[in-house]
């Protein structure tokens, strides 16, 4: 017996994306361009353990849920190739364990904020 597909009285109808105009959390977040540009201008943050290349990178290294970016005030400036190094703890960060990235960062990162509020209290 051979099978005939089923005849559809009315074509099906085509449902359009249902669009939202309210902003996602991630573009509704507070943005300190003002410190983004600030800390771009600076070289590598970890020039003295290797040699740098390629541009200089914001690597956000503040605490943060799964999948969410850190606030713009906890970056740091890395050139492209520190910045995958660090990620993948490889080249000058291979021997590191988490704990000796962490305090790096950190003193890192307070060393920066320091350094652009001392420049907005002369």
């Amino acid at each position: 017996m051979k099978r005939t597909p089923l005849k559809r009285g009315k074509p099906l109808r085509r449902r359009s994306w249902i669009r939202t105009t309210r902003k996602t959390a991630y573009q509704r977040r507070p943005r300190d361009r003002a410190y983004m540009d600030w800390i771009r201008s600076h070289p590598c943050a970890a020039e003295g353990l290797s040699p740098c290349a390629g541009p200089i990178e914001s690597d956000h290294t503040g605490r943060r849920g799964l999948s969410r970016k850190a606030h713009d005030r906890t970056f740091i400036p890395l050139c492209k190739l520190h910045h995958r190094q660090r990620t993948d703890f490889s080249g000058p960060f291979r021997a590191w364990d988490k704990d000796q990235m962490r305090r790096w960062l950190d003193g890192t990162l307070q060393w920066y904020q320091h350094e652009y509020a001392k420049g907005f209290r002369r």
